[in-house]
């Protein structure tokens, strides 16, 4: 994941709808020891949605610590139940953890949720 990427934001169950979608800022990524996750902690503290304890307990025996930041946070107009997407798209299938999206895919999920997709694509170059 890079500055400038698009991500959407998949509800898997019961709801199993896209619901919007961010443009990622910057990403920060640290080794997991103690004293760097007391140094991450400092810098995401402001921006994590999460207390101090659920931190160290999400980042409990992790190698490796990552921070996605995000801006242009969106919610759809009108979210996307998946069956509507597969209505569309029959081969589209949620990953587990992210997949990428061809223009055609990226297009019709911006469409469905209420989106200009050529005007959301040059408000954020």
């Amino acid at each position: 994941m890079k500055k400038g990427d698009i991500v959407f934001v998949y509800v898997s169950s019961p709801t199993k709808t896209f619901l919007g979608f961010f443009e990622v800022d910057f990403v920060l990524e640290k080794e997991a020891t103690t004293d760097e996750l007391k140094h991450f902690w400092k810098e995401v503290k402001d921006h994590a949605g999460i207390n101090y304890q659920d931190f160290y307990k999400y980042y409990e025996g992790a190698s490796v610590a990552v921070g996605i930041f995000l801006r242009n946070v969106k919610k759809f107009e009108n979210p996307i139940e998946l069956y509507r997407l597969q209505e569309k798209l029959s081969y589209l299938r949620p990953p587990q953890s992210y997949r990428y999206l061809n223009e055609s895919e990226y297009t019709t999920i911006m469409t469905l949720g209420g989106e200009n997709p050529a005007a959301i694509t040059n408000k954020l170059k």
